[in-house]
């Protein structure tokens, strides 16, 4: 019934909206802009409400008058430049959301292009459909991205599994990166760390080594911007709700309200009785039925919330989160310098930035501190300050 575009301001963009309200929109149509992304209608309708956080579509037939977005039309195969990428609207799609073009500008020079196919969240397996059903568009997307930053190679890792390297061998012509097939092998900094054998120091991004990481949902949505000229108006996504055994990957129009996708696809949903999870069990949060899916939504997953675990109780000092963590870190010393307040120190502050939020460290903590909240909140505060 309606499409909800959030103008998120994060990573400091500020969207202006386009549209007012009753203006006919088509699909593709922009409707707000920041200085590095372009937002589109994912649907032809009416525009019904417009704010500083959100624009709202009511789908149906645009009349004829309604203007079709004029994108300067880019030639099939050809690079994906940053100015391209952000007139498509072009973010990073594993559930950073990250605008492509500032990524993509800062990795200018880079000698090597990676494919971020290692998909470890639990329950989630879009990225590997897309990679066994789209390999043209994956092809695509992967190649225009290295022309435009001069790679001289394109490598695609994944998670190891004997049968499906076999089906992406026979499918693409890139050399293919097989990281183990355990939580959290897919972060950037792990896949990095699999290249160059060491872990990235505090603060060194992938471009710092040459290498330019794109989720495989990203490079898809660069394909199909450079073979069809189409914005990013849809998102892939898994569907899952593991106690009735669903278990769907579907492609929604950006901004469909999560209730009514769930709801379409004849997944039952309780609000008093069940929890909904956008991105993910280990880095996802719970969302409400009204919320909308973004361009960053890489799942929904439905579960009892009966399941969702005990209420926290006190530290006991096992140091089951410090040898969970993938980076070495020490999560809880980190969480209660933050509740105390003693935020000033280098090493609280590179360690806080350093943690990418994989909830290893939650999922093992034997009385239920929710660690990954916590890190969330203390990452927040610390963007504000600098700020």
């Amino acid at each position: 019934e309606r499409l909800v575009l959030a103008l998120s301001p994060k990573y400091g963009q500020v969207h202006s909206p386009l549209v007012s309200p009753g203006q006919a929109v088509q699909q593709a149509d922009p409707v707000a802009a920041s200085e590095h992304v372009v937002t589109h209608a994912p649907l032809s309708g009416i525009v019904s409400e417009v704010s500083s956080t959100a624009v709202v579509i009511r789908p149906g037939e645009a009349p004829a008058e309604a203007q079709c977005s004029s994108l300067a039309p880019a030639a099939e195969g050809g690079p994906a430049d940053a100015d391209m990428v952000r007139r498509f609207g072009l973010v990073g799609m594993g559930g950073g959301a990250f605008p492509t073009a500032r990524k993509l500008a800062a990795s200018r020079n880079c000698h090597t292009l990676v494919i971020n196919g290692v998909e470890c969240e639990p329950g989630v397996t879009i990225d590997r459909a897309i990679l066994s059903e789209q390999p043209d568009v994956v092809t695509s997307g992967a190649t225009a991205l290295a022309e435009a930053i001069g790679a001289t190679e394109i490598l695609l890792a994944v998670r190891s599994d004997r049968a499906f390297l076999a089906t992406l061998q026979d499918l693409y012509p890139f050399r293919l990166v097989v990281l183990p097939p355990t939580y959290p092998a897919g972060a950037e900094k792990l896949i990095v760390a699999k290249l160059e054998g060491r872990l990235p120091a505090p603060g060194e991004l992938p471009f710092h080594a040459g290498y330019l990481v794109h989720n495989v949902a990203t490079v898809r949505a660069v394909g199909i911007a450079v073979r069809e000229r189409m914005p990013v108006i849809e998102r892939p996504l898994s569907v899952a709700r593991p106690d009735a055994s669903i278990y769907r990957n579907v492609l929604v129009p950006v901004g469909i309200e999560i209730g009514a996708l769930l709801g379409h696809l004849g997944v039952p949903v309780s609000a008093s009785e069940d929890v909904v999870i956008s991105g993910g069990l280990m880095m996802g949060s719970a969302v409400l039925p009204d919320a909308a899916v973004s361009k960053a939504t890489t799942s929904l997953i439905v579960l009892k919330r009966a399941s969702l675990g005990k209420p926290a109780s006190a530290c006991i000092r096992c140091g089951a989160c410090n040898g969970a963590c993938p980076l070495g870190l020490h999560p809880i010393a980190i969480v209660r310098r933050f509740q105390a307040g003693t935020t000033a120190g280098q090493a609280y502050r590179t360690q806080l930035e350093t943690c990418f939020l994989c909830g290893a460290c939650a999922a093992v903590c034997p009385v239920c501190i929710r660690l990954t909240k916590h890190l969330r909140d203390g990452k927040e505060c610390l963007i504000h300050s600098k700020t």
